[in-house]
């Protein structure tokens, strides 16, 4: 089993983080995971790319993914590179919230999150990459929501623990959103 996972956002959107917790999650669960960061040099706003490679045996590649079965957009600016990087048959999540575009890859199953707007309703907009995360969960299965969860206070880091609850319930209610618009696999 091999399960890539690229996220590409805007620093400040918890892109970073969120690849972590799926990594730490991933190695609770018994496999392997190797993650790498790539960012531009701003210090708040410019752009993050997390790639996420999960297996079940030791993993020998490099550390980044030219094209990955699993995409998530969570911000416009990242559509482009996303869309040119699915492969065929793959997901490609978005986040409706901030992008508009619909003209999605012709080979893959789309699925519309209005990420941003879960995470405003929650009470921080920036968790709305954690709902995109637990829709992202719901969606392929390979790990268990709960496992997430408990993985979350390995990864936050401390002076970012008040966020966990909020974190928690943003993971819940991407999963809910999967379940409730989405045929999620058995």
């Amino acid at each position: 089993m091999d399960q890539q996972l690229l996220i590409r956002g805007l620093g400040g959107q918890g892109i970073l983080v969120s690849t972590k917790l799926i990594g730490a999650a991933a190695t609770k669960a018994g496999l392997f995971a190797l993650h790498y960061a790539a960012y531009s040099g701003e210090v708040r706003g410019g752009w993050i790319e997390c790639t996420l490679t999960v297996s079940d045996e030791p993993i020998h590649l490099p550390p980044t993914v030219s094209r990955s079965e699993n995409c998530i957009v969570m911000h416009p600016a990242a559509f482009d590179m996303m869309a040119a990087r699915l492969r065929p048959g793959g997901l490609f999540m978005v986040n409706s919230s901030l992008v508009e575009r619909r003209d999605y890859p012709l080979d893959g199953r789309v699925v519309e999150i209005p990420a941003t707007e879960i995470g405003e309703e929650i009470g921080h907009e920036m968790a709305g990459t954690m709902a995109a995360l637990g829709a992202y969960v719901e969606l392929t299965g390979f790990l268990k929501l709960d496992l997430v969860m408990d993985a979350l206070a390995n990864v936050i880091p401390p002076h970012r623990a008040n966020l966990i609850e909020i974190d928690r319930k943003a993971l819940t209610a991407g999963a809910e959103f999967a379940r409730a618009k989405v045929s999620v696999p058995a």
